[in-house]
């Protein structure tokens, strides 16, 4: 019986132990290692920017799994960086009909259809609706009031501003997140009767109304001089109130002599308007006042209009006269248009339509609107003189359609110290800057971060990067003395920082030069005539000389030097659009710069206006160029951790998420995955 007993114990034993012999039996899948090697190598190539060579790999891993959707998220998510949106779509699209949870995805695949609808191309600003407001009455750390009788507001290239206290007497500075970041002394004491702040050219300009005084200060707050003072002479003020800049000289809206007064940035007096014409009746109570280039724009809070002069002051046009209640504040939109701040109203000014409409027709903006300005973050910021606050107002889809995270990199090279470079940009793709540690939320592997440091603010880089693209047609030769002369300004500004890439848009784009080389040999590569041609390939140029520049969290610009032909086959192996979402998707921007009178075509144009760039010539100042970039709104983050999910052979994959919110109001959700190094 028990030898019965015995066998049946080991015949049970036996049986146990016979599925694990089968299961260590069973054959290698061995595509499914072939697909996780590859996988693996072109998570790696795409972390270090070569988006190119991991779509390869990609592909290969998917050619031995093709049911495997992390291989056609992470495909998707190369060909987005190579600028092939719609190519990503389609393995975006993949991948959610699979199945599983995707909801992040889901989400952002459809803010990048919405963009690229119909929709987005005519989009104008939805209703605007409150984020947060900031009363001045209320005590700082000190038990000083925040401001009193806010006049003039300042946006910032960081998402914050600059506030024109002319009741308290203060100019004060606030960030992104509304908090209370300096004040400006001036002279001891304080400055007198301040109307309004104006940064320009590395100093701050700022209108005393009470001492008919323009002060000068310095980046320490300040006053290094003033000019000005009171009288009826050139020059000489009797109530200065609003200030504004061409980029070239400053404007003076001078409510007691009648007249608006331009001087240099030195407070030089070059000349003054505002006196009678043919046409013109003549300025009463200039108040507001925003220039262009070439055109200035003059409230009139009297005679209820809005005046347009050119830059010499000869008067061109007026618009809305006897429309508004009382004009103020003017300053520049985006767009070109103007907003006109008007008591508890604002309005909309389109010159180019001649056309007034309020900025919303259904509710007042305040009780008495001196300023209105649109912020870095494309939020309304108004200064309410009467009710001593400060109203901040976000577009609509902004509450409620969130923001788009894009987790752009995850950087292993200190691991176990590991770095996720974002970027932020509302639903229409334009920059959220200003953002700090109380805005983020770390995870790894679903676990929050505690205390990550916030490694990179592009809003508070100086760091830059350019790299030279020179048009190679044969027109070109008629340039030479102008491209020298361009290359030579780019040569030694970046001269102490590491040089500047050369490249040609020829028939065989390629680096024309060792980036550290000297100024001469640059300016002589540059106009190498072996080089011309009718055949340039200006997209892969393009894409050479911006991934030059990648992966970098710097501003970085391509600088396309031109006399304006445009090769027939510019765009044969990669078309427009590509080239140009391939530049937005890294963050970076298509400039020019016109060696000659001729007008650029409009491929090139729309490369400048879709990637955020700007026109220069090379007959002008090209140090607007330097100022133009280091005034850019940045998008882009970092933060730092130390990982906490074991490494196992760097086999495993590891999901990081960012989450960024905005006054409790806006948020949005960024995720990538990444491989500990093996």
């Amino acid at each position: 019986m028990k030898n019965i007993w015995r066998t049946g114990v080991i015949l049970w034993a036996l049986c146990g132990l016979l599925p694990a012999a089968a299961a260590q039996d069973a054959p290698l899948d061995y595509n499914a290692v072939r697909a996780d090697n590859a996988l693996h190598d072109g998570v790696t190539l795409f972390q270090n920017g070569l988006y190119n060579r991991a779509i390869l790999e990609f592909e290969k891993a998917l050619s031995f799994k093709p049911q495997r959707a992390d291989i056609r998220q992470w495909l998707g998510e190369a060909l987005y960086a190579s600028g092939l949106v719609s190519q990503a779509l389609d393995e975006w699209d993949h991948v959610l009909k699979s199945g599983g949870p995707h909801e992040l995805l889901q989400s952002r695949v459809d803010v990048i259809k919405a963009r690229r609808s119909l929709d987005a191309q005519t989009k104008r600003p939805d209703r605007y609706l409150p984020l947060y407001e900031l009363n001045g009455q209320r005590k700082d750390s000190t038990g000083r009031a925040l401001f009193l009788r806010p006049s003039a507001v300042r946006p910032l290239p960081d998402g914050g501003f600059l506030v024109a206290a002319f009741g308290s007497e203060d100019v004060i500075q606030f960030n992104a997140n509304g908090d209370l970041t300096r004040r400006f002394i001036g002279n001891v004491g304080r400055l007198r009767a301040p109307f309004d702040i104006l940064p320009f050219r590395g100093h701050y300009y700022v209108s005393e109304f009470t001492t008919d005084d323009v002060a000068i200060l310095g980046q320490n707050g300040l006053t290094i001089k003033t000019f000005g003072g009171t009288g009826l002479g050139d020059g000489q003020f009797l109530g200065p109130q609003f200030l504004a800049t061409d980029g070239e000289a400053l404007y003076v809206s001078d409510w007691g002599n009648a007249r608006v007064s331009k001087f240099d940035p030195d407070g030089k007096f070059l000349l003054s308007f505002g006196p009678a014409t043919v046409g013109f009746n003549g300025l009463k109570e200039p108040t507001g006042i925003a220039a262009t280039a070439d055109t200035v724009y003059v409230a009139d809070k009297a005679q209820r209009a809005v005046y347009a002069f050119d830059t010499s002051g000869n008067w061109l046009n007026t618009y809305g006269k006897g429309r508004f209640q009382a004009p103020e504040g003017l300053s520049l939109m985006p767009d070109g248009r103007l907003l006109v701040a008007d008591g508890p109203k604002v309005w909309i000014l389109d010159p180019a339509q001649d056309t007034i409409t309020p900025f919303d027709p259904e509710w007042n903006q305040g009780l008495n609107v001196t300023d209105a300005v649109i912020d870095a973050n494309h939020d309304l910021v108004l200064a309410d003189f009467d009710a001593n606050k400060i109203r901040i107002l976000a577009e609509g889809h902004m509450i409620y359609s969130g923001l788009f995270v894009r987790v752009i990199r995850i950087d292993t090279r200190n691991y176990p110290q590991v770095s996720v470079w974002f970027s932020v940009e509302d639903r229409w793709g334009r920059p959220v800057t200003g953002l700090d540690l109380s805005n983020l939320v770390l995870s790894e592997s679903h676990t929050r971060i505690v205390d990550p440091q916030l490694e990179f603010q592009g809003f508070r880089s100086q760091g830059a990067e350019a790299a030279l693209l020179i048009d190679r047609d044969p027109s070109m030769a008629d340039y030479d003395d102008a491209v020298h002369q361009t290359v030579g300004f780019f040569s030694k500004a970046w001269a102490d920082k590491g040089g500047i890439w050369l490249y040609s848009a020829g028939k065989n784009p390629v680096p024309q030069n060792q980036r550290l080389a000297s100024v001469s040999d640059n300016e002589t590569a540059a106009t190498d005539p072996s080089t011309l041609t009718s055949n340039g390939k200006l997209d892969l140029g393009i894409r050479l000389a911006a991934e030059s520049m990648i992966p970098s969290l710097l501003k970085r610009t391509v600088v396309y030097v031109t006399s304006g032909n445009l090769p027939p086959n510019a765009f044969a192996h990669y078309s427009l659009n590509e080239t140009a979402d391939f530049l937005k998707n890294n963050n970076i921007v298509f400039s020019v710069v016109s060696v000659s009178e001729n007008p650029l075509p409009p491929e090139i144009q729309y490369l400048v206006t879709a990637t955020g760039g700007k026109v220069y010539s090379s007959s002008g100042d090209l140090r607007a160029f330097l100022e133009d970039q280091n005034n850019r709104v940045s998008d882009l983050y970092a933060l730092r951790w130390t990982s906490i999910t074991p490494r196992e052979d760097g086999m495993r994959s590891i999901p990081v998420s960012v989450e960024v919110s905005r006054f409790g109001k806006e948020s949005g959700r960024g995720r990538l995955d990444f491989f500990a190094p093996r």
